[in-house]
């Protein structure tokens, strides 16, 4: 890390998170100036590959650019897209423990785990918020990339975040005073006439989109009214990508305790939301359904795993049934996930991971 002669260190400005990145030895280019977009967890990763050894398994990525003078390429999508439409929810404050618990009422969250791929170990990232992560399921890329950070981390103080054009304290890769890309950025720089949508419940949500590649954006406070909204537009359009957040399981948390009583009925209330959701979809949609944390007592935001550990499910024609994830899931991968179904290139910013084997094309 960095730090400020003012703050110290630990906080989320430039100065803090950008350090330098050096490598030398065999084979390595003497004097090139790496372009690619690295991070200390890509230490590893490039380590292994000096040493001869697959680091797939890791969640960094390897410098090859020291040695080939290449900036990293994104992996390429499969030569044909595996769908035209596709769907992200985020059940805002579901938490993977309750999801768990066979006594719960979650039939549709149930039937997910059969129609297609899914893990209860999903991991958000840093801080277990949900402006920050929503950001990440559509950006595929976390805070330290995106610049949207809001939340407890480590103090309220330290993670600040305005829309653009205002100024923040960590910039996003993708320029100062600039929104970093989003899924709908993608699919409408792919296809300028491809539908887009949002619906969501966190007011804070209209803060990260790009109204320009957005065609329909509706915000409500109640559950039921979105995803009413939401069925009637289903109706009469068919969007390439779409977002559904829904934040009645997180109020339940916050007003009564997460995995009390009465969060337990508003998953319930909540699962029967998303089937009403679903009966409305094309039939060749992908679904992508995760949460953008947990929580733990009344309170979001922590450092446990009761914040960070959540459900991630994808399901549709194109993804394989009653796949248990048997690798690391991050929130951010459902950006990742949605492009390559539909055949896209995901931006050379990113770091989300789209975990191929769990398509059957």
């Amino acid at each position: 890390h960095g730090g400020r002669d003012d703050q110290g260190h630990g906080w989320t400005g430039a100065l803090n998170v950008f350090v330098p990145w050096i490598a030398q030895g065999a084979g390595v280019l003497p004097g090139h100036s790496l372009q690619s977009y690295l991070r200390d967890v890509d230490i590893p990763a490039t380590a292994l590959h000096a040493l001869g050894v697959d680091p797939s398994g890791l969640d960094g990525r390897p410098a090859l650019e020291a040695w080939s003078g290449l900036p990293f390429a994104p992996p390429p999508p499969p030569a044909h897209p595996l769908t035209a439409h596709v769907l992200t929810v985020v059940l805002s404050g579901l938490n993977a423990r309750a999801v768990q618990d066979p006594a719960l009422s979650a039939p549709t969250l149930r039937s997910l785990v059969a129609a297609g791929a899914s893990t209860f170990s999903a991991r958000a990232c840093s801080p277990a918020t949900t402006l920050s992560n929503v950001a990440a399921i559509l950006m595929g890329a976390s805070t330290s990339e995106t610049g949207i950070c809001a939340g407890p981390f480590p103090t309220a103080d330290s993670c600040r975040w305005n829309p653009p054009p205002a100024a923040n304290p960590l910039p996003p890769l993708s320029g100062r005073g600039t929104l970093f890309p989003s899924v709908f950025d993608a699919v409408k720089g792919s296809n300028k006439a491809a539908p887009t949508a949002a619906f969501f419940a966190s007011f804070n949500v209209s803060k990260i989109l790009n109204a320009s590649t957005v065609d329909h954006i509706v915000h409500d406070n109640s559950d039921s009214v979105l995803v009413s909204a939401f069925t009637a537009w289903y109706a009469q359009s068919s969007p390439t990508a779409a977002l559904l957040q829904l934040n009645g399981v997180q109020q339940a948390g916050l007003e009564h305790g997460f995995n009390s009583r009465a969060y337990n009925r508003a998953v319930a209330d909540v699962d029967a939301l998303l089937q009403k959701a679903l009966s409305a979809l094309p039939s060749d949609t992908v679904v992508i359904v995760t949460s953008d944390h947990g929580g733990r007592d009344t309170t979001v935001g922590g450092m446990d795993d009761e914040s960070y550990i959540v459900p991630f499910y994808v399901a549709g024609p194109p993804v394989r049934r009653g796949i248990s994830i048997p690798t690391y899931v991050r929130t951010l991968d459902a950006a990742s996930m949605a492009l390559y179904a539909l055949g896209i290139t995901q931006p050379d910013i990113w770091i989300g991971k789209a975990h191929a084997n769990l398509f059957t094309a």
